[in-house]
């Protein structure tokens, strides 16, 4: 069973994502403080931690630079989510080594759990080259239906995009999400 340790400031967010973890069996712990999430990080040796960009008594990215500069809890890997995705953030959580950052206002925590099993080697994401040619109008739909307005090229960068296909742990097994993304923008 894989242990995921939640750092939450309030204690209702760290509790819904717990129990949606444990649903889908995980071992999940709580942690509020620092103090708290760094001990139980040492003591546990979880998996995976999963970190509020605010925690009561400081910044997830003060969390994630003490977890990556003590030897005995350096390796283990940190997704950092926050309710607002400011391009800095996600910058400096990068920086610092973080494995992902994950809006959780645009992300459900269901598919935030997809996420982390992806992180931890659990699931796949499909990733699917687009190459239009003369049978792709079920393709061109399907961008148009996603409300995709510039074509199949990145809308920052104009790279190419993927087609992304990402289980839907909500609806079952058998059922998947798409997006196109582009690589080079992730």
């Amino acid at each position: 069973m894989k242990k995921i340790l939640i750092a939450s400031k309030d204690e209702l967010t760290g509790e819904i994502y717990a129990n949606i973890f444990k649903e889908k069996g995980f071992e999940a712990l709580n942690a509020r403080f620092t103090e708290q999430a760094l001990l139980l990080a040492r003591q546990e040796n979880p998996d995976i931690i999963l970190s509020d960009i605010h925690l009561r008594d400081m910044d997830g990215f003060e969390l994630l630079r003490r977890i990556k500069s003590d030897p005995s809890t350096n390796r283990i890997p940190v997704v950092i989510l926050s309710k607002v995705e400011k391009e800095e953030d996600k910058n400096k959580a990068i920086e610092l080594e973080a494995r992902d950052f994950i809006n959780s206002s645009k992300i459900s925590p269901r598919d935030t759990v997809l996420r982390i099993r992806t992180i931890l080697g659990e699931e796949k994401i499909y990733k699917i080259p687009i190459r239009i040619g003369k049978k792709s109008e079920s393709l061109i739909e399907l961008n148009k239906d996603l409300g995709h307005k510039g074509g199949f090229n990145c809308p920052k960068c104009g790279s190419p995009l993927e087609l992304y296909l990402m289980r839907d742990l909500g609806k079952g097994e058998d059922y998947f999400k798409v997006s196109f993304v582009c690589p080079k923008c992730l």
